[in-house]
């Protein structure tokens, strides 16, 4: 919690926060909070890593900053194919200039609220199955998360150095 991760390593595939617990969801959590993670080289792969493997995990993010990572700002990864397994609550993040802002594999649940993605392009700002109760998020794309009534596309954010947004809607 409250962490500034900076990935500037340059030469390699490499996770800001990586979470791999053992054991499944019910008897694991993992809380990822108040962050800063940011990528300056090539080799920011994925900011944060929920990466159950076989076992699964439950993973809370919440009220991070991440920007500038080559690949995947949060990302929830399915190792066990048993849903029930990888459960992620992605709430109140700012993502920005992320290839792919939130990802998800198959077999895995995530429940994303309040989150924003920014600079991520028209269809990978929200990227796999998000589950019901998924809401109030905003981004710069036409990139519909798909869940939820609230949740705005095709906003405008004015980003003022050193990267703080303002929503004009």
């Amino acid at each position: 919690e409250g962490l500034k991760i900076s990935q500037d390593h340059a030469s390699a595939q490499q996770a800001g926060i990586y979470a791999a617990p053992e054991g499944n969801s019910a008897a694991t959590e993992a809380h990822i909070s108040h962050n800063i993670v940011r990528a300056t080289a090539y080799g920011g792969r994925i900011a944060i890593d929920l990466n159950g493997n076989s076992n699964g995990g439950l993973y809370y993010v919440h009220n991070n900053i991440v920007y500038d990572y080559g690949l995947i700002g949060v990302y929830l990864y399915s190792g066990s194919g048993d849903p029930g397994d990888n459960i992620a609550y992605v709430y109140n993040n700012t993502l920005y200039d992320c290839t792919q802002g939130i990802s998800l594999d198959p077999d895995t649940y995530m429940y994303a609220k309040n989150n924003i993605v920014v600079g991520s392009g028209d269809v990978n700002s929200y990227v796999g199955t998000f589950q019901p109760g998924t809401d109030y998020n905003s981004t710069d794309s036409n990139d519909d998360i798909g869940t939820g009534s609230n949740n705005r596309t095709n906003q405008t954010f004015t980003c003022f150095a050193p990267y703080r947004f303002l929503s004009s809607a």
